[in-house]
């Protein structure tokens, strides 16, 4: 299965098929490689601290902001599931179909209910349409740059696209942390990514600089392969209907969202049917099977919490392989770790 690569040193049109094997800062003891098993101060490896980011990916028309913003929130998905950080969610603006929860009013939510954005990574598309530097005063403006000034309190990250970035409120610029100059390359299936730090806060280098960024002025880059994966992920055509135009309800109608629009739209009840406790435990289990079929592969030991419990039959990790066997799955050793795939 094609997954999505991240190569940070990566030249343009070179390859590369060399297979870094994870750095381990604290020795193996059950090895016996290790004669002295001694304890150093520079073997112990020291509790890592959140540090929260965020981007601004900006190009022309066309030149993979979306699919970059949308590829790169993939893999944290992807990441965050291996680590067991399923408390993590990914939050976005535009219709992410992987997204946790994609919601064209999703400013609105951000602006005046701050506190429901804990431990999000969350992706805006066309961000010089919510939030233009013209209404540099507005409401809109000023609520954003305050929740996003304290946005590491809630835990949560934030990656934003727009084509100009002169065009954003100088309020919210100040709290990017890293400009990305996208360039996509091969139709597509690989994404340039020129990395900016324009006040100097990561890399420390605060020379003066022009604005906007200029290609040459980079502090480095990095390249996404295989982003063709992404292509269905997301609707590259999607308009965004701004905060401000007093038709917003109905041009985002018109482009195909579903939402409720007022309490006294009256809402279809729910079926009630009668099953026994035993078919519900299989039903829940089904469900939980199902977000696993987006094609990336899991370690089957961590996931079988989830499912642990709701059907009679899974109690262990053997029990739970043969039901993803039974229902089409891809089941394998690698590295003394099982993991499972969906087969398409």
């Amino acid at each position: 299965m094609t997954e999505l690569a991240l190569f940070p040193d990566l030249d343009e049109g070179q390859s590369s098929n060399a297979i870094q094997e994870p750095v381990n800062l604290v020795p193996d003891w059950s090895s016996q490689e290790v004669e002295n098993p001694l304890v150093m101060p520079e073997d112990i490896q020291p509790r890592k601290k959140f540090y929260n980011s965020l981007w601004l990916l900006f190009g022309r028309r066309g030149d993979g902001k979306s699919l970059l913003m949308t590829a790169v929130a993939k893999m944290m998905q992807r990441r965050y599931r291996d680590k067991g950080f399923y408390d993590r969610q990914i939050w976005a603006n535009y219709d992410c179909k992987f997204a946790d929860r994609a919601d064209p009013f999703l400013l609105d939510w951000l602006m005046h209910e701050p506190w429901l954005a804990m431990n999000k990574l969350i992706l805006i598309d066309e961000i010089a349409d919510h939030l233009p530097s013209v209404r540099e005063t507005s409401r809109e403006n000023r609520d954003f740059a305050n929740f996003v000034r304290q946005i590491r309190k809630t835990g949560s990250e934030m990656i934003m696209a727009t084509q100009m970035p002169q065009e954003v409120s100088r309020k919210l610029l100040r709290q990017i942390d890293i400009f990305v100059r996208c360039r996509p390359l091969m139709a597509g299936r690989v994404v340039r990514a020129g990395v900016h730090d324009f006040w100097g806060g990561t890399s420390g280098n605060f020379r003066q600089r022009e604005w906007p960024p200029r290609d040459e002025d980079e502090d480095s880059y990095f390249y996404v392969l295989n982003t063709n994966t992404c292509f269905g992920d997301y609707d590259t055509y999607e308009m965004q209907a701004a905060g401000y135009r007093d038709n917003r309800e109905e041009m985002l109608k018109a482009l195909g969202w579903n939402f409720e629009t007022g309490e006294d739209e009256p809402k279809e009840e729910a079926p009630i049917i009668d099953i026994t406790d035993g078919e519900m435990g299989k039903l829940i289990g089904s469900s939980v099977l199902d977000r696993y079929k987006d094609g990336y592969i899991f370690d089957v030991s961590k996931e079988l919490w989830r499912i642990k419990g709701l059907d009679d039959d899974i109690r262990s990790t053997t029990e739970f392989v043969k039901r993803l066997r039974a229902e089409g799955f891809n089941v394998m050793q690698q590295h003394g770790k099982t993991l499972a795939e969906w087969k398409k």
